[in-house]
């Protein structure tokens, strides 16, 4: 069952940045100030990728909560403010 979880993640999440394949910065840009497209991109794939994880999470008493704080966390001291304040990581 984690493989079947794991790969779901991984593929349902590929399937996003293959939209902007091939694509120039002027299109993507482009893309992401269309809200129909923009929605169509993200709750098509980001909706299945969000259900595996989900489900992944409640199979193995992971706290999304607790994880994405503890992420936060390690993202703060490896990309603290004053070191990347205005540059985009």
């Amino acid at each position: 069952m984690q493989r079947e979880l794991a790969i779901g993640i991984s593929t349902e999440a590929a399937e996003i940045p293959e939209r902007f394949r091939f694509k120039s910065p002027e299109e993507v840009r482009q893309l992401f100030l269309n809200e129909k497209k923009r929605e169509e991109i993200f709750l098509q794939n980001g909706r299945h990728a969000l259900f595996y994880i989900l489900r992944m999470a409640q199979r193995y008493c992971i706290d999304l909560s607790d994880a994405f704080y503890a992420k936060m966390k390690i993202n703060e001291s490896r990309y603290s403010a004053e070191k990347f304040n205005g540059v985009e990581v």
